[in-house]
């Protein structure tokens, strides 16, 4: 599979993570050796901004930056236990 698609199947698993195949997709790409650091430093990018986030807004959107902070370090956790 190329690359350009592998990375767009982990931006739309991190924007979707109870999609079928979301953690599949991430660790699918974070597994391989030429690509751990990229996708590793990618998923951390995005979770601490999901985190401020969460932090400063009181909207209803927070359940769904809870539900994609869970499944990023879900994901950061089964790419570093490869």
């Amino acid at each position: 599979m190329d690359l350009g698609y592998r990375v767009a199947a982990v931006r739309e698993a991190i924007q979707n993570p109870g999609a079928p195949g979301s953690m599949q997709a991430v660790t699918d790409l974070g597994h391989d050796q030429r690509y751990y650091v990229m996708v590793r430093g990618w998923l951390m990018y995005q979770l601490r901004g999901d985190m401020s986030l969460l932090e400063t807004t009181h909207d209803l959107n927070q359940d769904a930056l809870r539900v994609r902070i869970a499944f990023i370090q879900q994901a950061i956790r089964a790419i570093d236990l490869e």
